[in-house]
């Protein structure tokens, strides 16, 4: 073992060229580089690639190949990408300034400073880190990790044809970016892009919006827009002028059987459409609560703040006992009440069936709500 660490640390450090090591530079230490590696098992840290960074070489003298690299978060000098002159010299060094990436996507993340920012970078790292202590402690399926915090304005030109291939193109990225291909399937990845993308291009041309601003958080990607109209969900389900919003709907309720759920809320001149990861619980989507995290007063706050939700998404407990149901029927019956409507989500089976039964009993056998059962 003690062969094999000397050679990954000769070959980490193999590299450095003596214009790296000029001066006004901070470069990392040979021991920086070598822990940046070693903290994701030389994976690749961006969520998108993960690739191997080190492996055999016949031809090598080490017997080592590496393809990855310690990439700086803020620049090692002055006019490099997300330079940031307040820090020191020692700062700009530090682990904490660096993440391992493969050389492809060490070069991305320096040509493209501006989609790859210091806070997109140190969550991908986070992640990256993660998922290795997790692999070390024998757990080949991580679970449910959750999207990375971000957001990017896009802003697209009067052409339609033009704004189509903007927009298809930066909302693939953006997901991509924030780690949806960890928490998602790959079909459900396919359609809640597709829902996206045809959002946004229905706001380009019925409502002439040209700049959208989408954002993450942990559970939830939404796309928010000034509108004038306050055109959501229920009017583009009535739509009569085109097909394709209306279809990527359908697909998105078919497809991922409510695995992720779209909602709609407008307030402040402002419209949101927002696409939850369901198994997350969603913890941040203004249009939903998850009643096992919750307590009274919070159930209070939500049942105000969710003014302007088209329909409101409630998520009893993981491991639901009739008391339990209960608890969520009256809740949910508190909602309608208020004239809300209501989609109720479980998980299949006879605590289920019996959730359906209890909201009907203390709806006094109303169906004035809609049942979602999934995994």
């Amino acid at each position: 073992m003690g062969e094999v660490a000397s050679a990954l640390a000769r070959c980490l450090n193999a590299d450095m060229t003596s214009a790296q090591a000029s001066a006004g530079r901070d470069d990392f230490t040979q021991a920086t580089r070598h822990t940046l590696a070693g903290r994701v098992a030389y994976l690749c840290s961006n969520p998108g690639c993960q690739v191997q960074t080190v492996g055999p070489s016949e031809d090598s003298a080490s017997g080592v190949v590496r393809t990855g690299n310690a990439a700086h978060i803020t620049a090692a000098s002055a006019n490099g990408p997300r330079y940031d002159a307040s820090l020191t010299s020692q700062e700009r060094k530090d682990l904490d300034n660096g993440i391992w990436l493969c050389k492809i996507h060490a070069d991305l993340v320096d040509t493209n400073h501006s989609r790859y920012t210091v806070g997109l970078l140190k969550a991908w790292r986070a992640r990256a880190e993660e998922l290795a202590r997790l692999r070390q402690d024998g757990v080949t399926r991580p679970g449910r990790s959750r999207f990375f915090a971000h957001e990017q304005t896009i802003g697209t030109p009067d052409d339609e044809t033009e704004a189509k291939a903007r927009i298809g193109a930066l909302t693939r990225e953006f997901l991509a970016d924030v780690g949806v291909s960890q928490v998602l399937t790959r079909t459900d990845c396919v359609v809640a892009e597709n829902v996206i993308f045809e959002l946004l291009l229905n706001a380009h041309r019925y409502e002439g919006v040209r700049t959208f601003r989408i954002v993450s958080s942990s559970a939830s990607v939404s796309v928010e827009y000034t509108s004038l109209t306050g055109y959501g969900l229920e009017s583009l389900m009535e739509e009569t002028r085109g097909h394709g919003g209306v279809d990527a709907v359908k697909m998105l309720a078919d497809e991922t059987q409510g695995r992720v759920q779209l909602n709609f809320r407008f307030s402040e001149q402002t419209s949101h459409w927002i696409c939850s990861a369901v198994q997350l619980g969603y913890s941040d989507d203004p249009c939903a609560i998850n009643l096992r995290d919750s307590d009274e007063h919070e159930r209070e706050i939500f049942t105000s703040d969710c003014a302007g939700c088209e329909s409101v998404h409630v998520h009893g407990h993981l491991n639901d006992h009739t008391s339990d149901n209960w608890v969520t029927a009256r809740y949910v019956k508190q909602l309608i009440d208020q004239g809300v409507q209501v989609v109720v989500h479980s998980v299949p089976g006879p605590m289920a069936r019996h959730l359906r039964t209890t909201i009907q009993a203390v709806l006094d056998g109303s169906e004035g709500f809609e049942m979602s059962e999934h995994a």
